[in-house]
């Protein structure tokens, strides 16, 4: 005879809910779509240009290298976060959002080279940007729209466990 469960339906929602694969989160850091100049140039746009460079453009990455710099801390600190939480991967993910996001402005403020062109410099004077010799901010938007995104996925909700009466 298969072994039986006493407690009826609290029992039964009970192991359902131990049974349930636990939710999984993903973590996305970056310029996202929705972000655009008053001009409606898309921000990633922009980013991207100076991230690669352009015929007129010379690269300033500054996404790529703080990623390479920081992937090992970062994934060593999630291995020890997730250690003394495995389920909790969204709590985790929260606390390893705001590093990533300040290690991409860290990155942002260091660049000085390659040196701006003059005739860039003059039109930033022009519109009296603060700082008008320095690379990679202009307006502060790219450096604001600096974001990062949780994503959480439900597992597929399954039936509670059928469970025989005695």
């Amino acid at each position: 005879m298969p072994p039986t469960l006493k407690g009826g339906q609290k029992t039964a929602i009970f192991l359902s809910k131990l049974t349930r694969a636990p939710r999984s989160a993903t973590l996305s850091a970056g310029i996202f779509p929705e972000a655009h100049y008053p001009n409606g140039t898309p921000v990633a746009q922009s980013a991207s240009a100076q991230e690669y460079g352009t015929r007129t453009i010379p690269a300033r990455p500054f996404m790529r290298p703080t990623f390479a710099e920081h992937q090992t801390d970062w994934a060593t600190k999630t291995q020890k976060l997730l250690r003394n939480a495995p389920h909790a991967s969204q709590a985790v993910l929260n606390q390893l959002a705001p590093a990533i996001i300040s290690a991409l402005h860290t990155k942002i403020d260091t660049i000085t080279t390659p040196a701006l062109a003059p005739t860039t410099i003059k039109q930033k004077a022009r519109y009296h940007r603060p700082h008008p010799q320095k690379p990679l901010i202009d307006t502060g938007l790219m450096y604001a729209s600096l974001q990062a995104r949780i994503d959480v996925s439900e597992p597929p909700a399954s039936p509670p466990a059928q469970i025989p009466h005695k």
